[in-house]
């Protein structure tokens, strides 16, 4: 097991909660083998912070970009970004045969899904 999980977020998988994070950068998620267009827009937002506890939750986190996020475009870096979004556990790290030759075993981490009723700060 990886030490840097997002373990305060372990008790509320499948749960929304409320979150402030800073707006990092745009990014791109390369394309899914034989489909070249489905590369995604991404968003990276450092020092999050569950809303409810203060408590903190993770260095950085990155989201993919939907209709709500696409709807505050666009984010400036150092913006304060206010949203809800789904706590979900994911699979990270490569599931293949081969793992060996990558030396970075599979593991299982957790992350945010789905943002809503996002507020910004400029």
């Amino acid at each position: 097991m990886r030490k840097n999980k997002r373990k305060s977020l372990v008790n509320y998988e499948s749960e929304r909660r409320r979150f402030v994070a800073r707006f990092e950068k745009y990014g791109r998620r390369p394309p899914i083998p034989h489909e070249p267009d489905a590369s995604l827009v991404t968003l990276l937002f450092s020092q999050v912070r569950d809303k409810e506890t203060n408590g903190f939750v993770s260095q950085h986190i990155w989201l993919v970009e939907d209709e709500n996020l696409k709807a505050v475009y666009p984010l400036n870096p150092g913006d304060q970004v206010e949203f809800e979004a789904l706590v979900r556990r994911y699979r990270k790290g490569y599931w293949g045969e081969k793992s060996y030759i990558f030396g970075r075993p599979p593991d299982y981490d957790y992350g945010l899904a789905h943002p809503t009723d996002i507020t910004v700060r400029r």
